[in-house]
């Protein structure tokens, strides 16, 4: 029997600010700077 998803509508609608998830995920915005500037010091690195 397949599941009726009652907040499909919803869900597609739905809009994130991703920035501020991401400062709510690092604990702040300058641990979100610190990461993101390692993070492309990381990934530039030959």
């Amino acid at each position: 029997m397949e599941e009726v998803d009652h907040l499909a509508h919803e869900r597609s609608t739905a809009q994130f600010d991703v920035e501020a998830m991401k400062v709510v995920w690092a604990g702040s915005k300058h641990a979100l700077s610190v990461s993101d500037r390692m993070a492309r010091l990381v990934a530039s690195d030959p």
